[in-house]
């Protein structure tokens, strides 16, 4: 039997390739309780990332190429780094029964990531107060889907649900409530609030990969710590304007050159 160059099907058909989602997963995908992401630097020194993804209703099948998640806020920005990196935006999204037939499912691909309160975040996750805003969402990852494998899942053990765990929502529920009580006054990032947490956990990747877009401008320093209450100041870069520099080096290379001129006439 011929396939398709993206379709492989092997003789007990345990191991399927397509180049996007067929119907036939789709519900299965949206069930899952769980999912992993896996990511990895351009460099081959760097750190593969591979991180569980939780909480029901914020893995999304927009069509059966694009995918996207609701990504909360933790201690690490990996994802999110990698996915930024320029020439990088690999990703692989898997997905695994534990319960009922056995079935495991990877989703190939390229990510973009959609940070909170940008146009497009808005457009799906509203603004802030929004009820489809779960408390630390700090982005949106979507995946455009290159290729989809499934294979059997064997021995993938067997779970019972439970119930969601609800400690992530709790803990940066707290910390945003932090911040919007204490806007407007005289500071950047509160102590323990969401904005500071950002900052000081998803500025980077653990190979010093740029995290979050919003962060990059911030940084912690022993001066602002002594201010108290955990300020961050912003970066700032002293640049002489355009025509004032030029005027400064113009007037320097002048400068010497006119000491040059006078030492020559002096010493003939």
């Amino acid at each position: 039997q011929t396939h398709s160059p993206w379709v492989v099907i092997n003789s007990n058909t345990m191991v399927q390739y397509f180049d996007e989602i067929p119907e036939s997963l789709m519900e299965w995908i949206s069930a899952q309780k769980v999912f992993f992401v896996g990511s990895a630097p351009l460099s081959g020194e760097g750190h593969v990332n591979l991180s569980p993804k939780g909480h029901s209703g914020t893995f999304h099948i927009k069509d059966s190429k694009t995918v996207w998640y609701q990504d909360l806020s933790g201690s690490g920005i990996e994802t999110v780094a990698h996915i930024s990196e320029p020439g990088n935006g690999r990703l692989t999204i898997l997905f695994v029964a534990f319960e009922g037939p056995p079935k495991i499912t990877r989703l190939w691909g390229k990510g973009r990531v959609y940070e909170r309160d940008s146009e497009e975040y808005v457009k799906r996750l509203g603004i802030d107060g929004d009820d489809r805003r779960l408390p630390g969402s700090r982005c949106i990852i979507e995946l455009e889907v290159e290729k989809v494998g499934t294979s059997c899942g064997y021995s993938i053990p067997l779970f019972d649900y439970k119930s969601e765990r609800n400690t992530l929502l709790e803990v940066m529920g707290k910390k945003e409530e932090i911040d919007r009580s204490e806007e407007g006054e005289n500071c950047v990032f509160r102590e323990n609030g969401m904005k500071k947490y950002l900052a000081s956990r998803n500025h980077s990747s653990i190979d010093g990969i740029p995290g979050l877009p919003s962060v990059q401008n911030y940084e912690w320093t022993k001066e602002a710590e002594q201010k108290g209450r955990g300020v961050f100041e912003r970066k700032e870069t002293k640049q002489i304007p355009f025509s004032q520099r030029d005027f400064v080096i113009g007037a320097i290379v002048g400068s010497f050159a006119i000491l040059i001129l006078q030492s020559l006439r002096s010493n003939p």
